[in-house]
Formats: structure tokens, sequence, C-alpha cells
């Protein structure tokens, strides 16, 4: 469409008098009540002027600029003001309209065709809200960037005001029962208006969400808002974003279009819902944006567009408006834009110190920068990692073959590519990834003043203020914290033979506990990282606290779970979007809420120690580190040293990071050291055998043994080099520019240390991905100390702790586990090269540890009989614990689907137990059972047949049960009086094995 330059000139009075113009027809249509300037008489009185003055002289009038996108923000508050009026409306009218939804137990679901053939899905209603803010979050960060925002902006309140309007409307005319019989109801408040009125705010704060807890009323509200929200903001993302961006487009839609049909599966809104929302969302935005980019529509005679009850907001919004809006971009602030036009030079302008064309300067910079692939504007390189491959193959500038490995693993064939030293943006800012032994080494070691800097990540930063060892920036302040640190926790044992007897007792206790879980439990199997964990974290606080904590204790078994759950919510949830949008660590909902919560509770127990140090205080007999921290404050204030960074606010994130840093790394390793020494129990074996030679079967273990032990050493050293609990190290930053390795790396750059790649690293080690400890020993059988091997670190950030850790390892590392009972199998290459990246990993590999490694059941196979959804279930808690299971049903088509829906779980599970394949004659397949479970139809009639069938063709010590959920954790064992004791323990054996809460219970027949 054309449009009006800045250097052309209007039409100015004189150009009436031009042949022709007088006589141009007049149109008969409607008067437009957007361009009409009623200009007829100011003309009629100039040509009345020109009849009595001939000697006039022609004057060129020069345009004046006429805006014609004005941003007109106060118009943008009334529609922002109209849609918040309608959306307090809608949960206004829901929660009236509740009142009146039929129960479910009267009013069954009605028939909809999808929810006949595709089964309901927990979480993919979470899938939705969570797209759904997602693309909020897109369009608000396009929106910052957008030049005419307010118009974009008043556009999108008042399309969704208007839809919530309507929807107000069809929910209060029709109420319909509820989807499905899932939903939970909010009870019916019958008149209570205080109630309702609360009911309404909850509903508000927590924007009716699920994830919040918000979504509390069930019933049919016509039609899907979260429909509504998804189809609006993609449409508004791609309406006011260029054409050419067809990848952010692709992007966007699928977001949308997974939110929508996650909705359909989970069974939240009938299908009809969810096509009206679209239909009404994706209509309105139409005609009202062909109205906006059509400006002569808004005139033309027969637009019955103009007969909308609607028009007359339109013609108010958008009076001004005389064009359609142009896809422009500009910085919303003061900085230059690089961002939109060029992300490669999008470091922060902020930062650029030369008073003479910094910009200039900056980009000459950067224009040296390490390869890598290039970025996109705005998101930078996230799309590398988060879209899938085939759409690579139309962006064509990825060469990088995408495959579903870890990060680390990706970083590793990324340097294949780019080299050992390339760069990848995280949004606009520059990264900068090492590869390699070298080059790790030549940064951080070699030049450990430009690359000992931590970045400022949002996530953290908040909860540790840039304070503490581990996340503290580089300077005087980190010095002189750690020097003191170090210092005294190696006055109070670290990495001497006087701190031994603290971990040979943590040794004892998880011996002992492990006895009496054995003894408690049975053949249950029994989780070992709770035993370790809390071993590892005795010893931090004998050195830190001067105390230790039994393992019952209640208190400190929360402190560590708190922990843990905080640090998988940061690296494992949605609360890493709070690295991109800091404000959402507030949000009073889900994640954001829950790791506020364990931050306050963590606080509140470690200043307590704080203060209970400080009110217990001896100068003279300081028993830990938190006391000589204390004295040593006390000794500054003395000395009138007021800008001492020695606080009490230090010393509590000081202990913060020693706990988190000190007992979850080793806590780990120590778990994988015992997963290989199951996994390979040949090199158990001989590790066994090395001690019992050296040391002795009854002997306790030593540090002064260690040296006599070098191929116990090697295998830990190499479980440590294969799995390394870090591989991607803590980010380092660069805090001057500098040239490294040929390129020019700018001063704020975060850097990412690839640790695995070190350790993969063939060009140091001989078939890198084996496990083969002998790869630390020389031809004579002594160990080998190998400058590669780096699992703590390399310069000046190494793990303060590296001497406690090695020694918490020996010590503790020493277990010998097997499988048991057979069958069982392993994929040795799968789990050799497994890689521990995520808390969730870990709390998958426990689990998985808990149940197949230490386990002594009676029941080895399982019959399950009926092969719908509870018994596939059943079928496959079973198989996943490592029993034979055999799935029956009279319909070959049900196995069929059965069966397909427990492999992919298995493989989910990733673990190597199997399910038999389904027979078809129950008679047949329970003549070697050790246990029938059924899940057929309840009708005890039919179950009695069942078993009296099954019992005359069954084995003697077949036990016969009545089937369990899947999905609880708890399970109720009933016994009759005829239940003898042995087949009730059986049961309850078979019921701990499965990983069930038991809660058993007998019964007299004469009480039924």
């Amino acid at each position: 469409m054309a449009t009006q330059g800045h250097g052309e000139t209007r039409a100015t009075a004189t150009d009436n008098l031009k042949p022709g113009a007088e006589s141009a027809p007049v149109s008969s249509g409607k008067t437009c009540p957007v361009h009409n300037q009623s200009a007829d008489d100011p003309k009629r009185g100039f040509r009345k002027g020109l009849g009595r003055h001939n000697d006039y002289v022609k004057i060129s009038v020069p345009d004046a600029k006429v805006n014609r996108l004005p941003m007109e923000w106060w118009k943008t508050f009334i529609a922002f003001f109209y849609a918040g009026f309608n959306l307090v409306l809608t949960t206004v009218v829901i929660t009236v309209v509740h009142e009146r939804v039929p129960p479910k137990e009267s009013s069954p679901p009605l028939p909809d065709k999808f929810f006949d053939y595709i089964d309901r899905v927990n979480w993919a209603f979470t899938v939705t809200e969570i797209n759904g803010m997602v693309l909020l979050a897109i369009w608000i960060i396009q929106l910052f960037f957008f030049r005419y925002r307010s118009i974009a902006l008043r556009r999108f309140f008042f399309l969704i005001g208007t839809l919530y309007l309507y929807r107000c409307v069809t929910m209060y005319i029709t109420t319909l029962p509820v989807p499905g019989i899932h939903m939970t109801c909010a009870p019916k408040l019958h008149g209570d208006s205080h109630a309702k009125l609360l009911r309404i705010l909850r509903l508000i704060s927590g924007g009716g969400l699920s994830i919040t807890g918000s979504h509390l009323m069930c019933g049919d509200f016509l039609y899907s808002g979260h429909t509504v929200m998804l189809t609006l903001t993609y449409l508004f993302i791609k309406e006011y974003s260029p054409r050419s961006f067809w990848w952010y487009h692709v992007m966007c839609w699928l977001l949308s279009a997974v939110g929508v049909v996650c909705i359909l599966v989970a069974h939240e809104h009938y299908s009809v819902d969810v096509v009206v929302a679209y239909f009404i969302t994706s209509r309105l935005f139409w005609w009202y944006h062909t109205m906006t980019n059509l400006q002569n529509l808004k005139c033309f005679p027969n637009n019955y567009l103009q007969n909308t009850w609607w028009n007359p907001i339109f013609n108010f919004m958008e009076r001004n408006v005389q064009i359609a809006l142009p896809c422009s971009y500009s910085w919303p602030i003061s900085w230059p834009p690089p961002a939109l036009r060029a992300p490669v030079r999008s470091i922060p302008w902020c930062r650029a110190s030369e008073k003479s064309d910094p910009i200039s300067t900056r980009q000459k910079l950067l224009a040296n920068i390490p390869p890598g692939p290039r970025p996109w504007p705005i998101v930078g390189n996230f799309g590398h990692f988060l879209i899938p491959p085939f759409v690579w193959r139309f962006v064509q500038q990825q060469p990088v073959k995408k495959t579903n490995t870890h990060a680390m693993r990706s970083f590793t064939e990324m340097a294949k590519v780019y080299g050992d030293v390339f760069s990848l943006f995280a949004g606009t800012n520059l990264m900068v990834v090492l590869n390699g032994y070298k080059v790790v080494k030549d940064a951080l070691s070699n030049h450990p003043e430009v690359f000992s800097d931590r970045p400022d990540i949002p996530s953290i930063t908040i909860m540790t203020k840039r304070k503490g060892i581990v996340f503290a920036p580089y300077g005087p302040v980190w010095r002189k914290q750690r020097k003191f640190c170090h210092t005294t926790l190696r006055n109070f044992g670290l990495g001497k033979l006087s701190l031994e007897p603290c971990i040979l007792q943590g040794l004892d206790t998880i011996k002992t506990q492990l006895l009496h879980l054995h003894k408690e439990h049975g053949g249950a199997g029994i989780d070992l990282s709770p035993l370790i964990s809390t071993a590892v974290s005795n010893v931090i606080c004998f050195m830190a606290l001067g105390q230790r904590f039994h393992y019952d204790d209640q208190e400190f078994r929360t402190l560590l779970n708190l922990m843990a759950r905080g640090l998988e919510i940061c690296v494992n949830s949605p609360a890493v979007l709070i690295n991109v949008f800091p404000l959402l660590y507030y949000l009073p909902f889900g994640v954001f809420r829950e790791l506020r919560q364990v931050e306050r509770d963590i606080t509140v127990f470690l200043k307590r120690i704080i203060q209970t140090h400080r009110e217990s205080l001896d100068p003279v007999n300081p028993r830990d580190l938190v006391d000589m921290y204390l004295l040593e404050m006390l000794a500054q204030q003395a000395a009138g040293e007021d800008d001492s960074s020695f606080t009490e606010d230090y010393l509590f994130y000081i202990i913060g990071d020693l706990f988190i840093a000190g007992t979850d790394t080793t806590t780990n390793s120590v778990l994988w050291i015992l997963f290989y020494m199951v996994l390979y129990p040949d090199i158990q074996e001989k590790v066994q055998r090395e001690i019992d030679t050296v040391i002795g079967q009854n002997q306790a273990p030593s540090m002064t043994d260690k040296g006599r032990l070098p191929f116990t050493e090697a295998t830990i050293m190499e479980v440590q080099r294969l799995t390394v609990v870090v591989p991607l190290a803590i980010p380092h930053m660069t805090s001057m520019d500098t040239e490294f390795r040929g390129f020019t790396i700018p001063k704020g750059t975060v850097i990412i240390p690839n640790l695995w790649s070190v350790h993969r690293d063939p060009t140091v080690w001989d078939e890198p991905d084996e496990f083969n400890p002998t790869r630390f020993l020389d031809q004579e059988g002594k160990l080998l100390r190998k400058e590669c091997f780096i699992p703590f670190g390399i310069g000046r950030r190494v793990c303060m702790g590296e001497q406690l850790a090695k020694m918490e390892l020996f010590l503790m590392g020493r277990f010998g586990l097997t499988f048991a009972p057979p069958p069982f199998t392993v994929s040795r290459i799968a789990c050799a090269q497994c890689d521990p990246l995520t808390m969730a990993f870990f709390t998958q590999f426990r689990r998985g540890f808990s149940t197949s490694c230490i386990r002594n059941v009676v029941i080895k196979h399982v019959t399950v009989i009926g092969g719908g959804q509870m018994g596939a279930g059943i079928a496959q808690v079973a198989a996943s614990t490592g029993h034979t299971v055999t799935l029956v049903d009279t319909s070959e088509d049900i196995l069929k689907q059965s069966l397909k829906g427990i492999e992919g779980s298995l493989k989910r599970v990733v673990k190597k137990k199997y399910a038999d394949k389904p027979e078809a004659d129950a008679k047949s397949v329970v003549q070697s059972t050790d246990l029938v479970l059924e899940a057929i139809v309840e009708n005890l009639k039919i179950k009695q047949d069942l078993f009296g069938a099954l019992d005359k063709v069954a084995p003697q010590h077949t036990l016969f049960a009545s089937n369990t959920s899947p999905m609880m954790k708890l399970v109720e064992v009933v016994g009759t009086s005829s239940t003898s004791q042995d087949t009730f323990d059986s049961l309850l054996n078979f019921s701990k094995a499965l990983g069930k809460h038991l809660c058993p219970a007998k019964i007299h027949l004469a009480s039924l």
C-alpha cells in the first residue's frame, strides 16, 4: 500500500483551481465517520474572495508533517480497562454459573467423538497453559521492540475484552454438564456471597489457570478461554512481525496448535467449545484488521462490517490511524537498536567504556569473535536446541546434525564444525564455549585474571545476592572470603587425617541404617541417596557448624530435601525462564512460589544456626567455621573497618554454598560408583580382592591405605571421568576485553567450559567412551596422575572441597552390591555413556537404582487378567520393577493396544525389564505363575467364577488378588480370616517391591 513520504507535499487550497476540480462527481454514499473533514464551506469562501480580488499570487504551502500513526496512549489505557472489566466480569459469571452446573454423578458428560477415540492424558492441560504463557511472553517481548506498540496493544486489549464479553453471554445462557468425570468440582456455595467473593478473588489472582490452583469451577463454560488466548496471541505475533520470519511464525504456530490440541487431549472442553472459540477469535481478529489495513473500506458504502455493534468503538480507536501499521521495530530506550538488526553486535552498550565513538569500537571487537551458528533476532541461538531437526532442512544454515543428546554432547559435535572455541547467543548475550583439555586449561589456568569472573544470572543473583563463594564475582572480596574459608576448613580437618573418623562415622551409620531398613522392609528396594547425602552433609556440618545430625532428624532431613528440590526447580522446571524474565520469580503460583518458599525455609534454618552460634560464642575455643567467621567479624569491627565484607549476611550465603555444592555433587558421585560396581561385577570383584588383600576383610578402611590400593582409586577416578557430575562447569565471565587463540572475546562474555568434552577428548584418552580403570595405571600397576583429569574444575575457581570429596569417595565408595534376583538384562553401552546433566535425571536414576539393585522378592512371575487401562497400568508397574509379566485378555485388539502402551512406558523408564507376549488362554498361562492380579469388569460374580476356574489349573503356591491402581502410591493389602499369614506377607513384600506405601489390613468374615 502506498504511503506518503516525509518529503512529499500535501494538497493545498489552490489546487481547487485546477481544471475539472469543481466538476468532480460527489459520492452519494454514506458520510465517512473517519475521513470526513467538513471542508466544503471554507472552499466556497475562498472562491468568493477570488471573485473580488483578481490580483492574487499563488503561494506553494509546504507540507506540515502529519502523523498518520499517533500513539495515543490514553486510548490504550481505555482499552486496557475495557479488557480488565470484561475479564473480571467473566470470573463473576463463572462463579455464578458454577452454582447451576448439574452434578456429574447425575448428569454424565455428553457424547464427544474425540473423547471416544483419544484417552485422557493427565499432564496435557499443563502443556496447554505453559504454551499459552510462553506465547504471551513472546508477544510481550515483541511489543517491547515494536515501534507502534501503543496501537497494537490497544487492539489486543479491545479484542480480548470483546471475546470475553461474548464468552460471558454464552456461559450465562447455556450450561452443559462437565466434559469429563475426572474434573474436581468446588462445592456449591448456595448464596454465600462472602465465599463467592473470595472465590472470585482467588480466580483472578491465579489467572484462572490449573497450574496456579485457581481453576476451581467445573462445568462446560462455553467457550474455551484457553483457546482464545492461544489463538489470539499467535495471530497478533504473526500480524506484527515481518513476513520473512516464517520460522518464527512456524514456532509460534506449533506452540499454539499443540496447546489447543492438548485441551482436547486433557478432556477439559468439548470439541465444539474449542472449534467455536477458534472460529470466533480468528474471525473477529480478521474482521478488525481488514478494516484497519484497508483504509478505503472504512468509507465504502457497502461495507456491512459497519453494522456491527462494536463499529463505534472501532471508529473511536482507529479514527486517527490512517495507514496500515508497518512492521517497524526500534530500540525502546535511548540505546542504539543493534539487537533487532544484527544480534552479533548486541553486547550491552552500557558496558562500552570508550569515550570516542564507542559503537564503532564495540563493533570492531565483535567482528572477530569466535565462529558459531548464526543467531536469530532477539532469541539468539535458543532455536538450535529447541526446534526439531526437520526444520533445519529448510533453514540450511546449521551444519550440525541434530541428535537427541544432552547439551554437552551437542557442544562437542558443534566443536567438530566450528572449532574448540565457538560462540553462541543466549538472547542477545554472547556466550563462548570451550571444548577440549588444552583450550580449557589455556583459558582458566593460563589466563585466570580474565576468565575467573561470574556472570550475572538472574535466577542465581536473586537468591544469592552475588555473595558467598560459588557465585560471587571475582575480585578482592571474593579472594578474601575464599582464602579465609579454605584456611579455616583446613584447620578443622579439610584434607587431613583428622577428618577421617568423622567420615567413617558416616560410613558406619550407612551400614547400620542399611541393615535396619533391610530388616524393616524385607526384600523391598532401598533408596540409598538419603543415607549417603546425610553422611556427606554431616561431614560438612562437622566442619562448618560443629555438630552432626542423626539420620532420623526430621528438621535436617527437611533441609536436605529443600536444597535438592530448590536445585531441581532451578535446573529442570519453568523457573529457568526467570533468567529471561526475572520478574517471573515473584509470580504467586506454581514453581515460582515454591522456589520462594524453599528459599525462605532454608533461610530460617541457617539463620537460626548463626543466631545460636552468636549466643554461645566462646572466643577462646572456636568450634567451627561459623565461630571463626563471627570472631573475624568482631575483630574487623574492633579495628574500625566499617566497609568490611565479613558480615552475617555473607556468612549465610557461604554456608548455603557449602551445603549445596558439597552435598549433591559428592552424593551423586558415590551413587555413580555404586552403580558402576553393580554394572561391572568383574571390576567390583577385582576391587574387593585388592581391598581384602591389602587391608583384610575385618579391618576398617583408612586414608593411609589409599596409596596401597591403586586399582580401587583408579576405578573411582574412571567413574568420575565418565560421569562428571557438573559436565558443563558453572559459567565463567571475562572481566576485560581479551585476545584468545586468535579471537577477540569482549568484556562481559559468558564462558562455558565443557568439562564433559575434556574427559571424552579422544586426543588425550584412548577409547574415551569405554569404562576402563586401567587407563589410570602404568605397566607396573601403579596409579597414574593425569593432568587432563579435572572433574573438580581447574584454575582459580576450582572446587574448594576437592580434597574432602576425594576422601569421601574413597572411604564411602567401597560398598559391594549385586542385582538380585535374576532374570535381568543390562545394556552396558547405554549405561556406560549416560550423562548426568540435570537433577531430574538423577532423581530418575535414584528411583531406578533403589528398585533394581537391592531386591529379594519371592514373586517373580505375575499374570494380569484384563488388558484395559487398569490392567495395562498394573502390567507396566510390575514389568518396570523386574517381574516377568503375562497380560491376558479375550480381545486381541485390546491386547495389542495395551502392549503398545506398555512398551512406550518402559522406554520412558529407560530400564531393561520386559513383558511377555500377551496370551489368549488364561488357564494356560497361570500354570507357571506366582501371582494372579485381575483387572476386569467390576462384577463380583464374574470375578469369583474367574478365580474358581483358574484355581483348578494354577500351582499350589499361586496367589490370587484383585487389582491395584498403577497411579496411586498407596496400596491396601486386605486379608480375611481365611488368609494365611504366609500369603499375606508374600503380598506385602510384592507391594513393597512395586514401590508402594502399604496399608495392611486383616478382617474377619463375621464382620462382613
